[in-house]
């Protein structure tokens, strides 16, 4: 590894570059190939390419361009993963070459001094990460003793949504609240819902109003979020009187759970 960029909740992805093992430069050349290999959220890895990995494309490198048909196709598939509960990243490649002692660095608003676009989707994988046992009855408990719970995620709405039902968060039965990227919802229609599945960026353009009718649902489901969206929903909680408990794993969750 020459180098790498870890993931974070961001930018949504992470890169590696690597010496390529298929070094095709000619030996007088003082340039030597590099592979660069990204994975992340779909969403975040499908607008930075411009082809696709396809057997078909024998008399291209195996390289097919991306068309709107393909895309389609990509969301129809990659709705379906996240309807099942599954998280879904996207894998995707490029080949390029630099010098051999080149010093690769990334500068502050992802500035790379090395190609991260025009890149080659190589595959989208779905994994299945079943929420424990425990989760559904603990759910359960919390609900019969006046606790509302809210889940604040990564993952795609999609996926949130579908393993809030499975642990009973969110009624499958009932209609929820979807405020998601680029779908238009009134705030006439609220009323009647008894939850929520909001998307991360919808969360800085919501008013207090919105916050308010919002926080007020038995159940929400807060879907690719920032540290900074889980800090804002803690935040928003606590100015409406409530006693909120955070629980979190990882990095992300820090200023929540501090706030908290």
């Amino acid at each position: 590894t020459k180098f790498e960029v870890p993931f974070n909740s961001t930018n949504k992805y992470q890169v590696v570059t690597v010496q390529s093992v298929m070094n095709g430069i000619p030996e007088e050349s003082t340039e030597m190939e590099y592979e660069l290999l990204m994975k992340g959220a779909p969403e975040a890895i499908l607008h930075r390419c411009s082809t696709y990995a396809s057997t078909a494309a024998r008399m291209n490198r195996f390289k097919a361009e991306i068309t709107d048909e393909f895309k389609a196709e990509f969301n129809r598939q990659y709705m379906a993963f996240a309807s099942q509960g599954k998280r879904v990243i996207a894998l995707c490649s490029k080949t390029f070459t630099a010098p051999p002692d080149y010093e690769f660095t990334a500068g502050e608003d992802n500035e790379f001094n090395f190609p991260t676009t025009g890149l080659n989707f190589i595959a989208l994988v779905a994994i299945m990460d079943p929420p424990r046992d425990a989760v559904p009855e603990a759910i359960s408990l919390c609900h019969r003793a006046g606790i509302r719970v809210f889940m604040v995620t990564g993952d795609h709405p999609f996926t949130g949504r579908a393993i809030s039902e499975q642990i009973g968060l969110l009624d499958k039965s009932k209609k929820a609240i979807e405020l998601l990227e680029g779908v238009t919802t009134e705030d006439s229609e609220w009323e009647s819902c008894e939850g929520a599945v909001i998307h991360g960026s919808r969360i800085d353009g919501l008013t207090d109003d919105q916050w308010n009718a919002i926080l007020s649902k038995k159940a929400v489901c807060f879907a690719r979020t920032t540290p900074a969206h889980k800090l804002e929903i803690v935040r928003r909680c606590q100015d409406l009187g409530n006693i909120v408990a955070v629980t979190g794993d990882g990095v992300n969750d820090a200023p929540a759970l501090k706030q908290a």
